[in-house]
């Protein structure tokens, strides 16, 4: 059976693992990215690997087709992580099966939540 791997995995730390794995033939066809901002505030244009191998930018793909805005933001996944960590105490002891019935019920209350009001989606997310 073929593995299904993602064509784009965005990273904090793409741009070491990207130096690291660049002669893996496993991530041959997985872009390894970094975030607009982490690549905008930590690399300076001189670090040519990091700007020909990390830059989102270099992607088309990853930009709308008018070239203003990206298909995927990838702040979402950062934040989703970060109210993830606050039922880290809760979870620290469950098996894998008990953890993915919470997370999959905690994720389907607040998304019930976020449908019946817009304001207690934003205050229930981003605390």
């Amino acid at each position: 059976m073929k593995a299904i791997k993602p064509n784009h995995v965005f990273f904090n730390n793409n741009c070491s693992l990207t130096q690291y794995m660049k002669s893996d033939l496993y991530f041959k066809i997985i872009e390894l990215n970094v975030d607009i901002f982490h690549f905008k505030l930590k690399h300076k244009e001189m670090h040519v690997f990091f700007q020909e191998h990390c830059n989102p930018a270099a992607f088309l793909e990853l930009i709308s087709t008018d070239g203003q805005a990206w298909f995927f933001n990838s702040l979402i996944p950062k934040q989703t992580n970060m109210w993830i960590k606050g039922y880290l105490a809760v979870c620290r002891e469950m098996l894998v099966n008990k953890y993915d019935f919470f997370l999959d019920q905690i994720i389907h209350i607040v998304l019930e939540s976020c449908y019946k009001s817009q304001s207690a989606c934003q205050k229930s997310l981003f605390w």
